[in-house]
């Protein structure tokens, strides 16, 4: 479909009556959980029109009859093979450099947010003639050439969004901004209830203790000493849930045959694990600055359904973790400290759930993206 098709047949029924924004985003919904709070903040005032690579028929089920548009720029894929792979990054380029620069002039919106690091190297120039948002979640402090390629991009945003302070500090300096980046946490918009129904795939271990980890299963996260302490305890299970790297996670259960995976979950259907977890584990390992300065989502999560935390000892999670007192920060590489701090939560459970909720009441994430949006428009 050519462009201009395109354009004509997204744009047929807008709303006269509210403002529009286009948000610019490069990769699937379900890989960046802050984008679901984004549009969670907004949808209710605003037309969105939202970027993205593929259409995710769950997630945007989601959105039924609101006042959104999804419009994907990646082609289903007849094979796997070179030749279609590269026929899909010739559309991604062209794509946004030719139909993204067409939908703006043809729509007129009040304001465009570039979602991600990697949108902005697509789209290549700031964009001339509208106010524009730029949310840069990660550090890529070992990916200088993308820092350099988003500079102009960065310097010349209406705002930029940054979830963590320090980010924030260095953000400024390599980008040579003019002011430091606005922080917005990594918080969900809101969390659903948990059924009262356990899933189906913690049937099975409804009288044991979750101990859960959720996020990249790697070895760069470093997870053999937890799996050792939880398996050296009576009563708790280790579930790791999300997305396996490698042979890793065989390695794993090779040596601690009693740890439960559960495949990725498209957020937000992912929280009803995360609501029945008794602790949750939050690591990192000394790999680069964006580790060392971590500034996860989940954390978030678990504080929001009353969840302790066990944290690997890192600045990113001493300032979250250690500092509302919603868990412990310890040396996850050493079994007894991660054994010893379990039962130290647990021994103290009441006074860490409760200052979990606090932690989660102490910032209205939505009011920050509608008070943000609103002083750009």
């Amino acid at each position: 479909m050519l462009a201009t098709e395109l354009c004509k047949t997204n744009f047929l029924n807008n709303n006269k009556h509210m403002k529009k924004i286009l948000i610019i985003f490069d990769r699937n919904i379900s890989t960046l959980p802050p984008l679901l709070t984004i549009i969670e903040s907004l949808i209710a005032d605003y037309e969105l029109t939202i970027i993205i690579k593929d259409h995710e028929e769950v997630i945007e089920k989601l959105y039924e009859n609101r006042s959104i548009k999804f419009i994907a720029f990646s082609k289903p894929l007849r094979k796997n093979t070179r030749i279609f792979r590269a026929y899909n990054r010739v559309n991604r380029y062209h794509f946004f450099h030719l139909t993204i620069p067409l939908l703006i002039k043809q729509n007129n919106y009040n304001l465009i947010w570039i979602a991600s690091a990697e949108a902005a190297e697509l789209l290549r120039k700031p964009i001339i003639g509208v106010k524009y948002i730029f949310s840069i979640y990660e550090l890529y402090d070992i990916v200088p050439d993308l820092l350099r390629k988003i500079k102009p991009l960065a310097q010349n945003a209406h705002k930029i969004i940054v979830p963590e302070i320090n980010r924030a500090y260095m953000l400024r300096f390599w980008l040579g901004l003019r002011e430091t980046p606005i922080i917005i946490p990594n918080k969900p918009a809101s969390l659903p209830k948990p059924s009262f129904e356990i899933p189906e795939q913690l049937i099975a271990y409804a009288d044991k203790k979750i101990i859960l980890y959720q996020g990249h299963i790697s070895k760069d996260r470093n997870l053999d000493s937890v799996c050792e302490a939880v398996s050296n305890l009576n009563g708790y299970i280790m579930i790791l849930m999300g997305g396996v790297h490698g042979n890793y996670l065989m390695k794993l259960k090779s040596k601690y045959p009693d740890i439960i995976y559960i495949d990725f979950i498209p957020p937000p259907f992912h929280l009803n694990i995360t609501s029945r977890a008794h602790i949750g584990v939050v690591t990192y390992e000394f790999t680069d600055l964006n580790a060392i300065y971590c500034a996860p989502n989940k954390i978030w999560e678990f504080s929001g359904y009353g969840v302790p935390m066990l944290g690997k000892d890192i600045p990113g999670l001493l300032n979250t973790i250690e500092k509302h007192r919603v868990g412990r920060c310890v040396d996850m590489n050493n079994p007894h400290a991660i054994k010893e701090s379990i039962l130290h939560i647990d021994n103290h459970y009441d006074e860490y759930k409760t200052a979990c909720k606090i932690m989660y009441a102490s910032i209205d994430v939505n009011q920050s993206i509608r008070s943000l949006v609103k002083d750009c428009i």
